[in-house]
């Protein structure tokens, strides 16, 4: 199976697996964030307040809007940013589920139907990989991030993924610092998700070409702007008399900004000071990660 441009294709099994992720998140994030204090009824678990229900439900949505636009793309360099981070969240999230099984409404659909889904897609990309990976195919053309993108992209993923990490592994501890009240359970949950967020421009930074970028760009430009709405609505569960609470919005404007910039050059054709495109073949050395 190969392109006429002799590019690597994206298989169909891959983009039919992506049109199921977007069927199920936009469920996910109506539940979680326009049913946002209903979650005793209407969850997998009760998540107080509310703000951390809507959190989830941006993240559901923004998840929604990239897997959408992946699953629209023919070629595998350009589709395949998005599996890693949202894999490693989700296996996060499962491992987060048994550590507070006892959470768990598993007496209701909405207990045993997260459980499946966060077991179900993990396996299934792995299984797809073994499949993609064989087929031929080169790299698409590249059209190169200017350093300065790489380097905001590079910076911006170490403060989420070590923000993931503390709040993963001492969820109580770094409780103190966010900017509203967290159970242990969600606070290993939004840990899950930011180690997502943050992986996800670790990739895009990595792979340094606003093609390949395109569906991660969506990705957080949707949370990002979610995660506004989110405030908007929900924002009487911050203090913001602290400072955390103004970090919070701010780490959210950046990442809807350089979410934004991607859909502009793709979109748009605006230019951001980046290099002329290359060529499929004149690219095919700097196709950085094995995944492509």
């Amino acid at each position: 199976m190969t392109s006429a441009a002799g590019v690597r294709p994206t298989i169909p099994a891959v983009r039919t697996t992506y049109r199921l992720v977007t069927a199920l998140t936009l469920a996910g994030g109506f539940f979680a964030f326009v049913l946002a204090g209903e979650t005793e009824d209407w969850f997998a678990w009760t998540i107080t307040p509310d703000l951390s229900a809507a959190f989830l439900g941006a993240g559901f949505w923004g998840t929604a809007v990239a897997a959408f636009l992946a699953s629209r793309e023919r070629y595998w360099d350009r589709t395949w940013t998005v599996l890693p981070p949202t894999t490693i969240l989700m296996l996060l999230s499962l491992a987060a589920t048994f550590m507070h099984h006892d959470k768990f409404d598993f007496e209701s659909f909405f207990g045993w139907a997260w459980l499946a889904a966060y077991v179900a897609d993990p396996t299934a990309v792995l299984v797809l990989l073994a499949v993609q990976r064989q087929v031929p195919g080169g790299p698409s053309p590249r059209q190169p991030f200017p350093i300065w993108m790489t380097v905001v992209l590079a910076v911006l993923a170490t403060i989420i993924v070590a923000v993931a990490v503390a709040l993963f592994l001492q969820p109580e501890e770094t409780a103190e610092l966010w900017p509203w009240a967290l159970t242990p359970l969600t606070g290993r949950i939004i840990g899950s998700w930011l180690m997502g967020i943050g992986l996800a421009a670790g990739v895009a930074a990595w792979e340094g070409c606003w093609r390949r970028y395109y569906p991660v760009a969506a990705w957080l430009a949707a949370i990002g702007v979610f995660e506004l709405l989110a405030l908007a609505i929900y924002g009487g569960d911050v203090d913001w008399g602290d400072p955390y609470g103004w970090v919070y919005l701010a780490v959210v404007a950046l990442v809807t900004a350089v979410g934004a910039a991607g859909l502009a050059v793709v979109h748009l054709g605006l230019t951001f000071g980046q290099r002329a495109t290359n060529t499929a073949s004149s690219s095919s050395g700097t196709g950085r990660s094995s995944w492509s």
